[in-house]
């Protein structure tokens, strides 16, 4: 298990969590959820909102991801 990936995603998620009020929910999958993750693996998470619609949805990630 890679120390400190899991506390990682953590941290990022509780951040996220409050500089976005309309994250309603985050769901941690995959390999790391597992505590299977390798020195290869990423880290694989569902994030539900409410309150936007699809376009306002899609901007708030591409803003992330950019």
């Amino acid at each position: 298990m890679i120390v400190g990936l899991r506390d990682l995603a953590a941290k990022c998620v509780s951040d996220a969590v409050q500089e976005f009020s309309f994250i309603a929910g985050v769901v941690l999958f995959g390999s790391v959820a597992r505590g299977e993750e390798s020195e290869r693996s990423d880290v694989d998470l569902l994030v539900l909102w409410e309150g936007l619609d699809k376009r306002e949805a899609l901007q708030v990630v591409y803003k992330a991801v950019s």
